[in-house]
This record gives structure tokens, C-alpha cells and sequence, in this order.
């Protein structure tokens, strides 16, 4: 303020005094720093209405109760403008309180502003902790849902640790064994035999019906005549190869088995055991792939399959080669007509 009623006195002596153009250059850049000291003190008074809390929350109400924001003026101009606009709001007030409101204006709810007082740092680490504890609740929903979808999807593979369990006891210094009831059966009778070489070879080439039926699933046999009942063939067979892995599995099965009993034959008796993990984990994929992607077997499917399963229990000692070699091509049939049993189910029974 000093400073404002010193430019204000030069000023006008200024003007009641005219002087050379050396005055007149000083009075034009003093008349410029009073503009920009006004203009400043102007901007901060503004600057702080607009930051107070209280002038923030009327202009709210304001906006709310009319539709738009007054401007600084109006709310802090002069006397005369505060006292008019005091009486139009009263006289407004006084006409809406006189008219009767309607049913539908009465069920409006007001709108109130909202509070304006900090949150403190507790409030703000519940908050924090609350946010934290609802994201966690998420992840562990979505984790428990996800792992019960893949459970449920990939069952199958479990069996398949079987064949962790040689690498496991090779880490641990020691050599995989088959348990006492159900051994690895060593086959020394066929090698010391006159017929070793007939024997070894049948029961080795029986694994070819896994080959032969892993084909089929995979719709590689060629069939070259066409007759009713060898199109009716080629849609079944063309049928389960729009699921490859049902072929892979028998395939697979077919390849483990081959090494496995080569080396039960011809090789170390310990490796055929540690062989025999992984045969048995590949097998019993297998079915339960079948399981998950055919449906349960018919009675023809399960007559095959357990005929097969008590060749392979092997109940007369000293035929193991023969009664495996059954098995081989029990279980190879079977899995030919659980694939026929899941072609009825699902194309048959769409077509009728």
C-alpha cells in the first residue's frame, strides 16, 4: 500500500506538473509499475479466495442450487451488489416455499457437497490395508479357480510322475525298484532256450498292434477298396483323427513298450525296472485320456479290456511271454473299440 500511494503522488505531480520529455518517459514507467503492482496484488487476492475452503464450498452450494458458478465478484464485490443479491435470493426463497411442490419433486434428494476435511494417515492405511486384503482375496479366487480348471483339463498327466521316480533315486545315490507284487519278471528261460531267438522275436513284434492301432486313430491305413462297410470304416477312423493325441497315446505306448521289453530281454535287469516306471505311467495316461475324451467304455470294450488285464496279471507261472503278448494285443483292441464306443456316442447319436 506504501508503495501504491508513492506512485499515486508522482503521478500526479506529474501531471500538475508538466516537464520536459524526460519527464514525461519517467512518468510513462511509472504509470506501467503501477499497473503490474496492482495487476500482482489483484492475481494473489485472487489466488487466495479461490484456495479458501469456505469460498470453495459456497461456490459449490451455489453451483448445486442454480446450475452454474457465480464469479468472484459476485460473491465478494460491493455493498450494493452483496445487499441486491441477498434480497433476489431471499425473495426467490420466499416464492419456493410458497408453491406447493409436486409428489415427484418431493422424492429428489437433496444433493449435499461433499466434506472437505483431510483424511488422516490411519484412515488412509485402513484404506490401504483394506485394498491390499480384497486384491489378495482376487489373486487366491482366481489361482484356486485356475488350478481346478487345469486339474480338471489335465488329470491324465498325473500318472505320468511314475516316471520322475528312476531320476529321483538316481539323485539320491540308489536304482529304482518295482515293488514285491508286482516285480519285473526276468525272462532268462526264453535267452537260454533253443528257441530264444523265436521267442524273444514273437514277444517283441506283439507290441505291433499298438503301431497298427495308433495308425487307425491317426486315419494313416490306407484303405483302397470302397464298399459300404469300409466308408463306414474311414468315417470312423477319419472321426478320431480330429483328436490326434488319442493315436500319440496309443503310438507312445507301442515305442515304451518295445524298449522296455527289449531291455527286460536282452539287457540289464536293473534299467528294465527303472523302464517299467515309465511304461506303466504311459499306460495309465492313456486310459484316462481315453476317459476324459470318449466317455466310459461299453461292455464289449470292458469284456476285451479285462480279459486282457488278467493276461497281464499273468496267473500261470512260466508263460509270461505268451500271456504278455495277449495283453498286447487285448489292449491294443480295446482301444479301437473305446474310440468306436466314443464314434457312436458322439457323431451317431447327433445323426439320429
Amino acid at each position: 500500500s506504501g508503495r501504491i500511494c508513492r506512485l499515486y503522488t508522482i503521478l500526479m505531480t506529474m501531471t500538475h506538473h508538466p516537464k520536459p520529455s524526460t519527464t514525461s518517459s519517467r512518468s510513462k514507467i511509472a504509470l506501467v509499475l503501477f499497473f503490474i503492482t496492482v495487476s500482482l496484488l489483484h492475481f494473489k487476492c485472487v489466488l487466495a479466495l479461490q484456495s479458501s475452503p469456505t469460498i470453495s464450498l459456497g461456490r459449490l452450494q451455489h453451483k448445486t442450487t442454480h446450475g452454474r458458478i457465480p464469479p468472484l465478484s459476485a460473491e465478494f464485490g460491493s455493498s450494493r451488489t452483496t445487499t441486491t443479491t441477498t434480497k433476489t435470493t431471499t425473495h426467490s426463497l420466499q416464492k419456493v416455499s410458497t408453491k406447493p411442490t409436486s409428489p415427484r419433486k418431493q422424492n429428489i434428494k437433496t444433493i449435499t457437497p461433499p466434506s472437505f476435511r483431510p483424511t488422516s494417515l490411519r484412515q488412509q492405511t485402513k484404506r490401504n490395508a483394506r485394498k491390499g486384503l480384497k486384491y489378495i482375496q482376487s489373486l487366491l479366487t482366481a489361482s484356486f479357480f485356475g488350478a481346478s480348471e487345469a486339474i480338471r483339463q489335465s488329470f491324465w498327466l498325473f500318472p505320468m510322475t511314475l516316471a520322475v521316480v528312476p531320476l529321483y533315486c538316481i539323485m539320491l545315490g540308489t536304482r529304482a525298484t518295482m515293488p514285491a507284487w508286482w516285480p519285473v519278471e526276468t525272462l532268462d528261460h526264453l535267452v537260454n532256450s533253443p528257441y530264444a531267438v523265436a521267442a524273444i522275436s514273437g514277444f517283441l513284434l506283439s507290441n505291433v498292434f499298438y503301431f497298427l492301432s495308433g495308425l487307425f486313430m491317426l486315419d494313416l491305413i490306407p484303405l483302397r477298396r470302397r464298399t459300404f462297410g469300409e466308408s463306414r470304416v474311414r468315417k470312423f477312423s477319419s472321426h478320431l483323427a480330429s483328436d490326434p493325441l488319442l493315436g500319440v497315446c496309443v503310438l507312445t505306448a507301442g515305442a515304451v513298450s518295445t524298449a522296455y521289453h527289449s531291455v527286460q530281454a536282452l539287457g540289464s535287469y536293473a534299467v528294465a525296472q527303472e523302464l517299467s516306471f515309465i511304461d506303466h505311467g504311459v499306460a495309465l495316461s492313456s486310459g484316462l485320456y481315453f476317459l476324459q475324451r470318449l466317455g466310459l467304455p461299453s461292455w464289449k470294450t470292458l469284456a476285451i479290456g479285462g480279459a486282457g488285464l488278467v493276461s497281464l496279471a499273468n496267473p500261470v507261472g512260466g508263460s509270461y511271454a505268451g500271456l504278455h503278448s495277449l495283453w498286447h494285443f487285448l489292449s491294443a483292441s480295446a482301444t479301437v473299440s473305446w474310440g468306436f464306443d466314443g464314434y457312436k456316442r458322439n457323431y451317431l447319436g447327433d445323426l439320429e
